[in-house]
């Protein structure tokens, strides 16, 4: 669903002015020398400029790049993240922000056609896609820019999952969404048919929601390159970006792909050939000062996290750039938060609810923002609290719960002591909270004081990294640890199954070893289902049910930013098309007001 409905462009010419107060107008000169622009109306009835070829946009590189390479049979991590790399499906580019704005994660209602322009499912145990006609793999050997047709498909399913018995599956890439797959064949040049189990949701994990589907190598680079396929300058796609200059821990260059078949989707009758820019530079800085440092001299042309563990501009570090570099654009985003999980079946919190609402009580998050998160992080969790970016329609939404469960999420320190008292622990109760020495241990002494409020002594033990893994992964909890907010990405063995269900077996995410019988029938019930209302359903009601039966203490979001320059123009602060996928998937969308950038000196 986009914004509203979209009519043919009306182009105007209009002078760029300078924003009043802007840093780098510093005379009439300045201003004058910009060129005028011609403005365009986009699919959301908006007028935007024009868009212009040219320029570089420079960004981070992702570390495992340089270990795996763009191959994912040796692991999923960098090929993911290749902007010269496709799908058989693709998020909308022209989704409607207001309902997605890609700033964390991605809703399963973008899904629009990649590689494959069509797909049907004729019954549940059947998806078939269409391949779209006109694709072509990079214009180098030894693949020469043959087109792209459907025994590619069949050759990367059957090469890295081990589909069809053809090959074994990749001993690098783990656990996957595709093990469910039986047999990937191609009926035709431009047709693959895929059977699986009955699960109407696996149409969308082919497309957005799988953590290692994008196609590629070709058979010839593998047959050509044997192993030294994931060597980084051997890499052939049929993305925006071609693969063009490496230098080891510095930098990594890809070229505008001439002969790319994707347009930009906002502006759909103008038919400009994507990417904009001439390159796409990925530059290799693992110090947090240095990335500032060179977003700050323009080195750098966006700043922002590139996994789930990076937590890109913190607030303290917006405040030191504001005040040094105000024309600097920035975009609030939530990508992981902190809680504390309980041990299922441990006391005193099992087997009565009224401990663990009393604990959920005791917190207060008003303040915790505003002392530990400068002001910002209670905000981004009012809409549920337990998700980890939590995925539009697969949730109910906060105030739609019912009231006990919402009062349980406010503060309320003498209803928490009225709760222990009736559970039979009116003097409080000893326990334990485990963490590593790599948490933010200020956090949980925070929450500590408020358990201390309540009769709640709440010793915490610190652990190393390895060690606190080997701990809390292997089942070895007793009583509490912190857990990042999950819950509610769609997916087969998604965050649901893997923090929550099979009380922790085969999944070592589900450290609390939560064991809860209608929490795992609803999850397999979700999954048997060949309808994908069905699906939702079920999906939505395991995360409600975490939040009801209150299994996670959540304390505060990550509240952090995205932070670019001006002059890259039709950027909204999107972080990537899809899950792991996409940096340079937005940038090919996104182009250099190169006179801009001049004006301001850069």
């Amino acid at each position: 669903m986009r914004c509203c409905s979209w009519k043919n462009p009306v182009a105007v010419v209009l002078v760029l002015g300078l924003a009043a107060g802007a840093a780098w107008a510093t005379g009439e000169a300045e201003q004058a020398a910009l060129p005028e622009r011609e403005m365009i109306e986009n699919v959301w009835g908006e007028m935007q400029e024009k868009p212009e070829y040219g320029g570089t946009i420079t960004f981070l590189g992702v570390p495992e790049t340089e270990e795996h390479g763009f191959d994912n049979y040796y692991g999923w991590a960098a090929m993911t993240n290749s902007p010269g790399a496709e799908r058989l499906g693709a998020n909308d580019w022209a989704a409607d922000r207001s309902i997605e704005d890609y700033s964390a994660w991605w809703s399963p209602g973008t899904a629009v056609p990649g590689l494959a322009e069509s797909w049907e499912q004729p019954d549940a145990n059947t998806t078939i896609f269409h391949l779209r006609q006109g694709v072509h793999w990079h214009d180098l050997p030894p693949v020469n820019g043959r087109e792209f047709v459907a025994d590619d498909v069949v050759f990367h399913f059957q090469r890295i999952y081990g589909v069809g018995g053809v090959f074994e599956k990749s001993p690098f890439n783990g656990h996957t969404f595709f093990e469910t797959m039986e047999s990937v064949e191609a009926t035709d040049k431009y047709t693959v048919e895929f059977k699986h189990p009955a699960n109407a949701f696996v149409l969308y994990l082919f497309l957005v929601a799988g953590w290692a589907d994008t196609i590629g190598p070709p058979r010839e680079v593998i047959e050509e390159f044997g192993e030294d396929s994931k060597v980084l300058t051997n890499f052939r796609g049929t993305g925006p970006f071609i693969i063009d200059d490496y230098n080891p821990g510095t930098s990594l260059t890809w070229v505008r792909n001439p002969n790319y078949w994707g347009h930009d989707e906002l502006f759909p009758d103008q038919q400009f050939q994507l990417p904009y820019v001439d390159e796409y530079k990925q530059i290799f800085v693992a110090d947090k000062a240095t990335k500032l440092a060179a977003l700050r001299s323009a080195q750098l042309d966006v700043l922002g996290p590139l996994n789930f563990t990076d937590v890109g501009v913190t607030w303290e570090e917006r405040d030191s750039l504001e005040k040094t570099h105000p024309d600097l654009q920035y975009k609030q985003f939530a990508m992981t938060g902190q809680s504390i999980v309980m041990r299922h079946g441990a006391e005193p919190f099992y087997p009565d609810i009224r401990v663990r609402e009393a604990l959920q009580m005791a917190i207060n998050r008003d303040e915790l923002a505003a002392t530990w998160g400068g002001g910002v992080l209670n905000s981004l969790m009012e809409d549920n609290f337990v998700c980890w970016s939590c995925v539009t329609g697969y949730y109910t939404p906060f105030d739609e719960l019912p009231e006990r469960v919402q009062q349980a999420f406010q503060y309320n320190p003498e209803r928490a002591r009225e709760l222990l008292a009736e559970a039979g622990y009116p003097d409080g109760f000893k326990t334990t909270l485990v963490i590593s020495s790599e948490d933010d241990l200020d956090l949980f002494r925070i929450a500590q004081s408020y358990f201390a409020e309540i009769g709640v002594e709440m010793e915490i033990k610190t652990m190393e990294p390895t060690a606190y893994n080997e701990h809390v992964m292997g089942g070895q909890l007793e009583q509490m640890a912190p857990k990042g907010f999950g819950a509610a990405y769609p997916g087969v063995d998604g965050s649901m199954n893997h923090f929550f269900g099979r009380g922790g077996d085969p999944f070592p995410w589900n450290i609390g070893r939560h064991d809860d019988a209608t929490y795992d029938a609803t999850y397999t019930a979700g999954l048997a289902s060949g309808a994908i209302d069905d699906y939702v359903a079920n999906l939505t009601a395991t995360n409600d049910r975490v939040m009801t039966e209150h299994w996670l203490i959540p304390l505060a979001m990550n509240g952090n930013y995205r932070v670019w320059w001006p002059w890259l123009k039709s950027y909204r602060g999107e972080f990537r098309l899809g899950t792991d996928y996409g940096f340079g998937h937005v940038f090919a969308r996104v182009w250099v007001d190169q006179a801009l950038k001049e004006s301001m000196g850069y």
